[in-house]
């Protein structure tokens, strides 16, 4: 009786394996690309993430100015003392020019107040609108529209 020939079928590597064999060989024949690529790469992440760590460096001591700058204006509530007004007013003046919007409008707002205070009546309705403006929050909105419509009304 006569054998039945057995085929074998020789398989073929799929995509993956030859995508990554293809790849290795490119790699081994431009490693000096490869090489100044990867340096590139590793380089934009360092500056990226070196950026956000200053970023929220920044943000920190903002908000740190933004406390002290509170404190000198609760000192002046408690005390009455000229210089610890003008001490809040060149705190929020800082922060209000190196800060973010949500930041900012609060030192607008304060800015408006200590304007209003030392008499400074335009320049509290322009610190008053510009946190109106610059804030998101209805409640940055409302406190400033009321103190717009005090200062309207008050000769």
């Amino acid at each position: 009786m006569a054998k039945k020939k057995e085929i074998k079928e020789i398989k073929q590597p799929d995509f993956l394996m030859k995508a990554i064999a293809g790849s290795f060989e490119w790699i081994k024949n431009n490693l000096r690309a490869c090489i100044v690529g990867a340096a590139v790469v590793v380089l934009i992440v360092a500056g990226l993430v070196t950026y956000i760590i200053y970023e929220n460096k920044k943000d920190e001591r903002i908000q740190g100015l933004f406390v002290q700058g509170m404190q000198a204006y609760r000192e002046y509530t408690i005390t009455g003392k000229e210089d610890t007004l003008n001490t809040a007013e060149g705190i929020f003046n800082s922060v209000a020019s190196e800060s973010g919007k949500k930041m900012k409008a609060l030192s607008k707002l304060y800015l408006g107040r200590i304007y209003y205070i030392k008499g400074k009546k335009d320049e509290a309705i322009k610190a008053y609108k510009e946190a109106q403006t610059l804030s998101d929050a209805e409640v940055v909105k409302i406190l400033s529209q009321k103190a717009l419509d005090s200062l309207k009304s008050t000769p």
